[in-house]
């Protein structure tokens, strides 16, 4: 069960501390601009410069696991950090359980939250970071379906049975669908705060500001964006040794058209619980498509080199 307590677990140190303490650690991490990250493209990854992919829950991130696990095996890279692929499952939960970590791995994918990816790479280093944002309504719907696969349809519940099952149900794993990038970026990691954000603003607007300046170190992609050339030539401007090929239409279309069937069903007072619940993501959501805008823009800036680097444009 995810814990009631009101405090934030600092993951970097491995002990709880106050919100208090837990927004000073947390203000005072690593903070990078745009201008730092007009440095293209990022150096291949290493213990010196690792490079983190920050796998938000069903936004497509499984595809982006897969690609950088055939990466480092193509390239034989021994220290690679991706749960299911080159480790255990449960890595992150065992480490915290045994008190394990710091690691020394050069490639992190997984469902890691900022700072707990800290205990994977050496603190000194200065990693590349990429992560993909979807959209909130959507991205909740796929959560409640995929989680909670017998439970009753959306569109069969009442806007306050909707409301307290998002509220206060949790999947087997202690999480629930609510706030998922503010659980990735804002180094808030008690779920049962983060799941009923919504009910606590004055916790909600520091989380946000904080999980804003996490993202802006990061590469930002958008799912309904993962099938089109813009985010191959992001990814390859970034990190051109990845050789990213696009993904599949089908891999990501159909599950995408399937999500908006669901969501085209619902009455617009169960949409607004939804939204309500994930207040904080909707204005992630935001700042997400506002990176992945200046990012491209930032590209373009950069002249036809870095586009032609993409496969896709290649003959």
């Amino acid at each position: 069960m995810p814990s009631n307590e009101p405090i934030a677990c600092c993951l970097t140190t491995m002990m709880s501390c106050t919100l208090l303490s837990y927004l000073f650690v947390a203000f005072a991490s690593l903070s990078l601009t745009l201008a730092t990250q007009a440095i293209l493209p990022k150096p291949s990854p290493s213990k010196a410069h690792p490079l983190v992919f920050f796998h938000q829950r069903k936004t497509g991130g499984s595809s982006m696991r897969s690609l950088l696990h055939k990466f480092v095996v193509d390239n034989g890279i021994q220290d690679a950090l991706i749960p299911c692929a080159t480790t255990r499952c449960d890595i992150l939960a065992h480490a915290q359980k045994t008190m394990g970590g710091p690691w020394q791995y050069s490639v992190v994918a997984g469902h890691f939250g900022w700072p707990a990816f800290y205990i994977t790479v050496p603190r000194s280093s200065n990693i590349s970071c990429f992560t993909v944002t979807r959209k909130p309504v959507s991205r909740v719907i796929s959560c409640y379906y995929y989680r909670y696969p017998n439970a009753p349809a959306i569109h069969t519940l009442s806007p306050k049975a909707l409301q307290h099952f998002l509220l206060h149900k949790y999947s087997i794993f202690g999480e629930g669908c609510n706030n998922e990038v503010v659980r990735i970026f804002s180094g808030m990691n008690v779920e049962s705060s983060i799941n009923t954000l919504s009910e606590n603003p004055d916790l909600m607007k520091p989380l946000v500001e904080q999980a804003k300046r996490n993202m802006n170190q990061c590469l930002s992609l958008i799912y309904e964006d993962l099938i089109t050339n813009s985010t191959a030539d992001l990814l390859n401007a970034w990190f051109p040794w990845l050789g990213y090929q696009g993904l599949r239409k089908e891999n990501v279309g159909k599950r995408s058209a399937q999500m908006s069937a669901y969501e085209e069903r619902l009455p617009e007072e169960l949409l607004d619980v939804i939204m309500k619940a994930n207040a904080a993501d909707m204005e992630l959501y935001r700042h997400a498509l506002l990176l992945n805008e200046q990012q491209k823009t930032q590209l373009e800036t950069m002249g036809d080199y870095y586009t032609g680097l993409s496969p896709t444009h290649q003959a």
